[in-house]
């Protein structure tokens, strides 16, 4: 699969800022963008929304490993949340600090407080019964552990 490629002009393929310019390397308009022009965000040229997009959801993908890695760090070091009605204030902050600049920001930190508990009340679950099948219903966001899948056979 290739990525779709946009069109750069050469007259805005060069960074406007010239201490930039002088640190990619990139003094003279037409050169391929460096690594720093990339990391910068400077010097592509037009906006393409597809690759954008892409880079987009690349990073919220980054983000959201992080964020799942925090969150069962913070959880373990609190018996994955069996014996607190509470997730940490810490960890609600963080999250929303992460995902300031995403579509999840609209979140409050209730949604952020509910969506950890139940999302460990579920992992308890099927880690205590060594499986199970679990439910989302996502009209009523909701998350509920069915039992272990013998428990369900008719």
């Amino acid at each position: 699969m290739s990525l779709p490629t946009c069109p750069v002009s050469r007259s805005n393929n060069s960074p406007s800022n010239p201490a930039l310019a002088r640190a990619s390397g990139r003094a003279s308009p037409g050169s391929p963008p460096s690594a720093i022009a990339q990391v910068s965000g400077q010097g592509f040229g037009e906006a393409c929304p597809t690759v954008d997009r892409v880079r987009d959801g690349g990073r919220a993908i980054a983000i959201e490993e992080g964020l799942t890695a925090y969150i069962f760090t913070m959880a373990a070091q609190h018996s994955f949340f069996a014996s607190l009605a509470h997730v940490p204030p810490s960890v609600l902050k963080t999250c929303a600090k992460m995902t300031a600049h995403l579509e999840v920001a609209a979140r409050s930190t209730a949604d952020w407080h509910a969506a950890i508990l139940a999302g460990y009340a579920a992992f308890r679950n099927v880690v205590g019964n060594r499986g199970g099948v679990l439910t989302a219903d996502l009209g009523r966001r909701t998350l509920s552990y069915d039992g272990p899948p013998s428990s369900r056979a008719a």
